[in-house]
């Protein structure tokens, strides 16, 4: 085996060796684009210690839908929030504190076995509507720098006599005048489909008959009814816990002024394509005659592994990069790839890899970036309901009355937030 000092010479060697082998390719150029491959840089600083998880079960009668343990069906809200109580406390020694919230939070005394059972029986779910701006709220101003808040719900507005698509927006404004007193937080939002059979309100104003048997849908199983978890905390906070994948069967997710500034990549000696030279070493990339017959492709590697599992989603969608400068835009294709899509020794253990293919090239560039953005929901107006009142039960499926005036607040709050991840090359200056 090999020494530490033998492996310092087999490192020089390697790096002289790829030095030449620049210089020898630069020699022979016509046209050369020698960049600086700008490589990852772990973020600095002690990362906060997770050290408080408040838990909160809005407990609205309607939410008593999503655990009828009377009528047969698919009611999957009282294993998701059993398990996750019980994951989370597993992973961090008994961290969670529950709540239940109609209009205020109200810690639960008894023990986690007891709340589980209760919540299987629907026995905690005989609130009076909920009104969200009032749940929300105090939630967000309870956030600590070591704490993370979940929220169950399922996100039905309730304004009382004002109505809800006329008047919602000062939901929107509510929220909104939380959110932006905690601008370093980060918020990750799970959709779960569910059968439903319980209490619907009768109208938006809910101002009908008091009888459970004149109500819309009365004894009727409704299908693929969403409620929502909400994760709420310090940016790295969130990413630690999201990175334990506890919410895998969700149906969509987004999230919001997430970081990824922990997630390692680099640039690889291969797989490449066309005359171009790379140093992974030296972090170097020189290219040679970039042109549409003859263009230039390079892999950039990243390492997902221990990272929540919807960061794939987001890296590999080429819709989600910025190119700059914009004039390349046109004339750069990009493609990702998982490790299994590529063949040969990759190393280095990356799990997913960005190639970008350059069919022209001009000297006066002298920065390229690829930028990895988080695009607004398009679930979002998917889901969004504008009217649930006197419609067939199937208009309901996947859907939430006045949705949009909730995730609007969280729009606002946090549009202007940084790529997830850059990839910039700076062009070197030689001789």
């Amino acid at each position: 085996m090999l020494g530490e000092k033998g492996k310092n010479i087999i490192h020089k060697k390697n790096v002289r060796l790829g030095i030449v082998a620049l210089s020898l390719f630069l020699l022979g150029c016509t046209e050369k684009h020698l960049f600086d491959f700008v490589p990852y840089a772990p973020p600095s600083g002690v990362r906060p210690k997770l050290e408080k998880i408040d838990f909160f079960l809005e407990t609205s009668v309607s939410m008593k839908g999503y655990v009828n343990v009377n009528k047969p069906g698919y009611y999957p809200l009282k294993d998701v929030v059993s398990y996750l109580i019980t994951d989370m406390d597993n992973k961090y020694d008994d961290v969670t504190t529950i709540y239940t919230v109609s209009d205020s939070p109200r810690k639960y005394l008894q023990t986690k076995e007891h709340f589980n059972d209760q919540l299987r029986k629907g026995n905690l779910l005989n609130g009076r509507s909920s009104k969200l701006q009032n749940i929300f709220g105090p939630i967000i101003d309870s956030l600590q720098s070591n704490s993370i808040s979940i929220l169950v719900s399922d996100c039905i507005l309730d304004l009382g006599d004002d109505e809800a698509m006329t008047e919602g927006s000062s939901v929107t404004s509510k929220i909104y005048d939380h959110l932006i007193k905690k601008p370093d937080a980060a918020v990750a939002l799970f959709k779960y489909l569910s059968d439903f059979n319980g209490t619907y309100y009768y109208d938006r104003k809910n101002t009908g008959s008091y009888s459970h048997s004149a109500r819309p849908y009365y004894n009727t199983i409704l299908k693929n009814r969403p409620f929502y978890i909400w994760v709420l905390g310090d940016k790295q906070l969130v990413e630690e816990l999201l990175s334990q994948n506890l919410f895998e069967d969700s149906d969509k997710v987004y999230a919001y002024n997430i970081s990824m500034d922990d997630v390692p990549f680099a640039i690889l000696k291969e797989p490449r394509k066309g005359k171009v030279a790379i140093n992974p070493i030296q972090n170097m990339v020189l290219m040679k005659d970039v042109e549409q017959k003859r263009p230039v492709q390079f892999t950039i590697g990243v390492n997902l592994e221990k990272h929540p599992s919807f960061y794939e989603n987001l890296l590999m969608n080429v819709e989600n990069y910025e190119i700059l400068p914009s004039h390349l835009t046109n004339t750069t294709a990009l493609e990702t790839k998982t490790k299994n899509e590529l063949k040969g020794s990759l190393g280095n253990g990356f799990t997913h890899f960005l190639q970008p293919t350059l069919s022209d090239m001009d000297v006066a560039t002298t920065e390229i970036t690829f930028s990895l953005k988080n695009p607004p929901s398009t679930w979002f107006k998917e889901t969004h309901l504008t009217d649930d009142y006197q419609v067939p039960a199937e208009t309901l499926e996947h859907k939430t009355f006045a949705f949009h005036f909730i995730t609007d607040a969280f729009d606002k709050a946090y549009r202007d937030t940084p790529a997830l991840l850059e990839f910039k090359l700076l062009r070197k200056q030689h001789n």
